[in-house]
């Protein structure tokens, strides 16, 4: 049913989706069954058991690759979120926290973990099953077992490594909803929908108020407008309410 409504403001918080995981073919995906994205690795910890789909195995040794803003691949998103590393971080506690004899090794070209998140990123590197250094994936490979294994270069040990795992990680990142989808429709003569950021996400001029689009009265909130994690988002769900109701108050 199509209903009709008159308002006085709109906030857009569709939110986001995963960046689509077949761009990163040359590390397996679609190619090798153990090579999964982060999103899959979320069900199967949901789950309370993190397997390999080509056997369904308990996955004991995971590496996970950072996917995102790698100079050397056009392929990935052109810009980095800390989101995506904060998710990382807390699935290799997942794995070690469901076996505790794995080991989980993430592999990342910037390692972003703002204000209160540096603890949590302290924390986990204390832990002696987890693994992190910079390094940029030459290959992926695949042996006779299923297992796949990554040479890496450039690394914190100051060369090249060869890892075998049982599984792979891909973390993909973030990408607004509204970069694939009308979402507004407007009859507007500066467009049918928002302005957005070369990126995909809905943009602004505004510094203090970056919900604030450039249309009156409509405002965008959470991973529309960039990356954010639950909290952030809330935060800036309320902003973007409280601009409405200014909006239509005034």
């Amino acid at each position: 049913n199509v209903e009709t409504a008159k308002v006085g403001a709109i906030v857009l918080a569709t939110g986001w989706q995963p960046y689509d995981a077949r761009q990163f073919e040359d590390y397996g995906f679609g190619k090798y069954r153990n090579v999964i994205t982060s999103i899959l690795l979320e069900e199967m910890a949901s789950r309370g058991k993190i397997t390999r789909p080509s056997d369904g195995k308990e996955a004991k040794r995971v590496a996970i690759i950072q996917c995102e803003s790698s100079s050397k691949d056009e392929k990935h998103l052109p810009y980095s979120g800390n989101v995506t590393c904060l998710v990382s971080l807390k699935q290799a506690t997942y794995l070690r926290e469901l076996y505790p004899d794995s080991s989980v090794y993430i592999f990342y070209q910037d390692m972003q973990t703002p204000g209160q998140y540096e603890y949590f990123y302290k924390k986990v590197q204390r832990d002696e099953g987890i693994f992190l250094s910079q390094g940029e994936v030459k290959t992926v490979t695949e042996d006779e077992g299923k297992n796949i294994v990554l040479e890496v270069e450039n690394t914190l040990l100051g060369g090249s490594i060869k890892i075998k795992a049982d599984l792979l990680v891909l973390a993909t990142g973030m990408a607004p909803t509204s970069s694939d989808a009308k979402s507004l429709n407007l009859e507007y003569l500066q467009g049918q929908e928002l302005p957005t950021t070369k990126f995909g996400f809905a943009d602004s001029h505004f510094i203090c108020f970056p919900y604030e689009t450039r249309r009156t009265g409509i405002y965008s909130a959470g991973c529309v407008r960039q990356p954010m994690d639950m909290a952030a988002s809330a935060n800036d769900g309320t902003a973007a309410a409280l601009k409405a109701i200014q909006c239509i108050e005034n």
